[in-house]
Formats: structure tokens, sequence, C-alpha cells
């Protein structure tokens, strides 16, 4: 291993990371996880009610069924980005995997023709050994600085309130409309109208992850 840590130092795979984007500019990037679902459409029709954009980083396991969703996120504007296959943890896992994971949510996106350089690793966990495959698939990783726990259902309000508190020039805000384990979410809409309108009124734009980061 240690001429595989001459090659690709740490100090290198690590300027792949991103948690938000430039802090001069009122720009924020809403993004979606673990997608698509029947809530992801009704995301959708929000973001274009305020003309914003987001980002849905979509499993590639649920894919199939869900082509139209996908084309219309494209269509109005938004993005795609690659959230692994079957959403397992990464951390502490054999490349192989990782590269596994990434390549089949690629292949099935190919399918409709879309190809994303965004890679969200599942529970925003990672390590060395994704951050190699990363850069190997010419990946960029996409964290985030709001987390406001939305799987996790907690009232509206508390979510609410976490976003416009902490929500600031270059977020990427971490939202689910499907939740692995627990289901779709069906107060993200209600949470968006919250949100959206009150960030538009302090000067925010909402852009994709793509147009935040420059990428």
């Amino acid at each position: 291993m240690y001429w595989l840590t001459r090659v690709y130092p740490f100090a290198k795979l690590g300027n792949n990371i991103y948690f938000h984007g430039e802090r001069k500019q009122k720009r924020i990037a809403l993004t979606f996880d673990d997608g698509p679902s029947r809530e992801t459409k009704k995301v959708l029709d929000t973001l274009r009610k305020y003309k914003a954009r987001g980002t849905f980083f979509v499993l590639g396991r649920k894919i199939e069924g869900n082509e139209g969703t996908l084309r219309d996120i494209i269509k109005y504007g938004s993005e795609i980005g690659n959230h692994s296959y079957n959403h397992p943890s990464l951390i502490f896992k054999p490349q192989k995997l990782a590269e596994e994971q990434i390549q089949r949510t690629d292949k099935e996106l190919k399918k409709l023709k879309i190809k994303t350089k965004l890679f969200r690793p599942p529970h925003g966990n990672f390590g060395y050994n994704l951050l190699f495959v990363a850069d190997k698939l010419d990946k960029r990783v996409i964290l985030w600085d709001v987390d406001p726990r939305d799987w996790s259902r907690p009232r509206i309000e508390i979510v609410t309130k976490y976003i416009l508190s902490h929500a600031k020039n270059g977020s990427i805000i971490d939202l689910h409309d499907f939740a692995e384990g627990i289901g779709e979410n069906s107060d993200l809409v209600k949470i968006l109208e919250n949100v959206i309108p009150k960030l538009q009124n302090r000067g925010y734009e909402f852009v994709t992850v793509s147009e935040l980061l420059n990428l």
C-alpha cells in the first residue's frame, strides 16, 4: 500500500470532497437523496413553482419504473447525481464494492442518456478507498453543510427552523424525498414551501450543485 499512498496522496483525494460552495455569492443548492420515488415529482413541481433548481442524488435500483421522473428533472433545469446502487455504507469497504455501486448506477443512468460527475456516498460515509475510486471514476464527492436530518421525520416546524437558521451563502442542504428503511418523505413539499420563499426573500438563488461549485 505504500506505493499507492505515494501515487495518490490523501491530500490530493481530499481536494475532491465538497461540503459547500463559494461563500461570497448568495446561492444555495438544495439536494435530495434516496429517490426517485412518488415524492420526487412533487418536489420537482415545487421547485418549478418557485423557479428554483435542485440536485437529486438517486439510487440505481430505483431508476427502473421512474424513468419519466428522471427525464423531467433534467428537462426542467435540475440535475441528477449518483447515490450508489442500493445504499450500502461504503466506509471501510473494499474499493471493488464502491466501484461496483457507482458504476451500476451510472449504467442505469446511461440508458436514459444521463451522465453525472456527482457522487454522494450513502450516509455521507467515506474513507480512503472510496475517495480513491471516486478519483479513478472522475467523480466529485458531494456532502453538505446543512443537515436538518429530515429523514428521521422530526416535525415540519423543526426542520424549517433548522434550515432557515443554518443556511448561508454557498450552503448545500441535505434533504430526502425518500429515506432508506423509512419510506417516502411526505413532509418534504411542506418544508420546501416554508423554506424556499423565505430564503428567496433574503436574496438567495437556488441552483444546482454543479452551478454552485462551478463544476
